[in-house]
């Protein structure tokens, strides 16, 4: 990667520009930039405290399935599972997580 695109990585990290594809569930994206769904949030409060509860991922879909029908694709076994462990929502969202140091182009940890 040249060092004119990893400047205006960094700056776009730094300016919290960065251009994501879709939100995930509970969030919406406005202007390249994630912001909280109330409603939503609710849900994925409600999906985390049933999973500390001891739910497993199958009983959590058809319970979410169930309850917010107008949703129910966003409650698969899979989407259930990637909500559980996605960044966005447990807080370990860190952009640049790696950096490439000088030859031989060893990978690093942040």
């Amino acid at each position: 990667m040249s060092q004119n695109m990893k400047w205006s990585y960094q700056k776009r990290f730094q300016s919290g520009s960065i251009k994501a594809f879709s939100a995930p569930f509970g969030y919406e994206l406005k202007d390249g930039k994630l912001y909280v769904q109330r409603e939503q949030a609710e849900i994925v409060k409600t999906v985390y405290a049933l999973f500390l509860n001891g739910w497993g991922y199958e009983k959590i879909a058809a319970y979410c399935q169930n309850t917010y029908s107008q949703y129910k694709e966003a409650f698969s076994f899979f989407g259930i599972r990637y909500m559980l462990s996605n960044e966005k929502y447990i807080g370990d969202s860190i952009y640049q997580k790696t950096y490439i140091t000088g030859i031989p182009y060893k990978s690093l940890c942040s």
